[in-house]
């Protein structure tokens, strides 16, 4: 697998840009409405679906592992799809998320012994519950919270990508003796 990654660095690369221009532009518009969040997510999904897939058949035409990228692919392009036709779902599932996520944190906290942390999964489970209920009760916190989470994580995530694309075409490079394809 690594030479198909190592060859195609620059797919990575793009991935990245492709995030980091989603993540700059969810930061530089707040007030965008929720409609239009979905739909650059949607894109988003779409597009890094597609790049996924098509790693996956480069990996296949090389007789190595490809079904992990294609069930990000598919899933990818599942999602995206979704979030297009029911924009609304986000905030139902970013709200799911956290009560669910802060309901499992508050368990550990009441069965851990005190010297275990267990205030720290207490604090950090009604954080998440309370944050659920909050975008529940008022949608439109939510939809602040998502937009601004979901801007965040592009730009980490693209930097992280362009960050990998990097040192795989250097050692693409190094294995190619200077030839970068």
């Amino acid at each position: 697998m690594i030479p198909i990654v190592t060859r195609h660095w620059w797919v990575l690369a793009l991935r990245g840009l492709l995030a980091v221009l989603f993540g700059v532009l969810a930061l530089a518009y707040p007030p965008v409405t929720f409609l239009l969040l979905a739909i650059f997510i949607a894109a988003y999904l779409v597009l890094d679906g597609f790049f996924a897939i098509v790693a996956g058949v480069r990996a296949a035409e090389s007789h190595r592992p490809w079904w992990p990228f294609a069930v990000e692919g598919i899933a990818d392009l599942i999602a995206g799809t979704i979030v297009y036709l029911v924009p609304g779902v986000l905030t139902i599932l970013v709200a799911v998320w956290a009560m669910t996520t802060g309901l499992v944190m508050l368990i550990p906290g009441w069965v851990l012994p005190n010297r275990a942390g267990k205030w720290l999964f207490v604090i950090i489970g009604l954080i998440s519950l309370a944050l659920g209920i909050v975008i529940i009760a008022r949608p439109a916190a939510g939809i602040v919270f998502i937009s601004w989470s979901v801007a965040i994580y592009a730009l980490l995530f693209g930097l992280g990508l362009i960050a990998l694309a990097l040192r795989v075409r250097d050692l693409h490079r190094r294995s190619a003796g200077g030839i970068v394809l």
